[in-house]
């Protein structure tokens, strides 16, 4: 993604020599169209790539008035190569994290144990208003229609858009602090236990997530935060100082014996056998602890010891797939319903 007047200058210049390329190689096997594609297509796919920077930088890019973009970014990320699931799992997982950030505002408190009402759940599950390449970026606007939401409604997701923003742009370190520095402690926890689960994985093709919306500042065209995989060492510092009172922590293992009506599940199979750990959820990794279920994972969160037996628990804040190609396999775990009561 460019940023500066250098870098653009720089990804003209790539771009030249990427047309150059394209017409030597249209000019010895433009006779052959089978061949020409064969040999011609990382090219054009490059050239697409680039051309959709300098579009973006310029600001002449179909942005349709988006609220929001998340880029995905990497080596290998492109249109036409990077999966479906990939990139829903990162729209998800924004659209997620907005309403668990309605949530700590309306409740004041990191985390209620409830759902977030329904309408926070329609407004937060913003339109899509395009997809273009550059990576592969993905533009969510606003919710329209005066007839499904209130004003005060609108405020506050327009609220909660900021609030987690100004939590984007201190773990990018791109910003002044002030504004996410001046928000209540418990708030900041809460945010960037949020901000953990939109970090790029700690493998594969996606590098770097970066989000951007139109700054309400006449001096700033958009806000823009850039993660990447350096960024998790910057969020979890700062979530360990916060709960310098509790024990912040991560802990890999596999997740058995979800209980979907008491939202807890057990850690087993962690490294150097240690005991299974109970673990708390709340509806903000519920998706996680479904989709992950029997699988290798991280989880991060406070650890709380009980000073009688000595018996830990966690709170989990979020919950990170282990890639790999090695994974056991294993049974299923049984997920317990609530059963209605005769």
């Amino acid at each position: 993604m460019i940023t500066t007047d250098a870098e653009l200058k720089v990804v003209r210049n790539q771009l030249q020599q990427a047309e150059a390329a394209l017409d030597a190689t249209r000019r010895e096997f433009g006779h052959n169209p089978v061949q020409y594609r064969l040999f011609a297509e990382p090219t054009i796919d490059l050239i697409r790539s680039m051309r959709a920077e300098v579009d973006a930088y310029l600001g002449v890019a179909p942005t349709r008035d988006s609220a929001v973009t998340i880029s995905l970014e990497g080596r290998e990320v492109s249109l036409g190569v990077t999966s479906a699931g990939l990139v829903t799992r990162f729209v998800d997982s924004f659209r997620r994290g907005l309403q668990s950030v309605y949530e700590v505002l309306e409740s004041g408190i990191a985390s209620t144990g409830r759902r977030p009402p329904t309408w926070a759940a329609r407004a937060c599950d913003l339109p899509l208003v395009g997809v273009v390449p550059g990576s592969v970026q993905v533009m969510l606007g606003l919710p329209e229609g005066n007839h499904l939401f209130a004003e005060d409604d609108r405020q506050r997701l327009g609220e909660a858009l900021d609030v987690l923003f100004a939590g984007l742009e201190w773990s990018a370190g791109e910003t002044s602090p002030d504004t996410f520095e001046k928000l209540a402690p418990e708030v900041r926890q809460a945010v960037l236990n949020i901000i953990t689960r939109l970090l790029p994985p700690r493998s594969g093709p996606v590098e770097q997530v970066a989000f951007a919306r139109p700054s309400a500042n006449r001096t700033r065209s958009e806000r823009r935060a850039t993660l990447d995989r350096n960024t998790r060492e910057r969020v979890r510092g700062e979530l360990v100082r916060l709960a310098a009172d509790r024990h912040y922590t991560d802990v890999e293992g596999v997740i058995r014996s979800v209980d979907l009506d008491t939202q807890k599940f057990i850690l087993r199979d962690r490294p150097g056998d240690a005991p299974p750990l109970p673990c708390d959820y709340g509806p903000q990794t519920e998706a996680a602890v479904k989709e992950f279920l029997d699988c290798r994972v991280v989880v991060s969160g406070t650890v709380e010891t009980n000073r009688v037996n000595r018996q830990q628990h966690m709170e989990v804040e979020a919950i990170e797939l282990i890639a790999g190609d090695g994974q056991e396999e294993m049974p299923p775990s049984p997920v317990k319903e609530s059963v209605p009561a005769n």
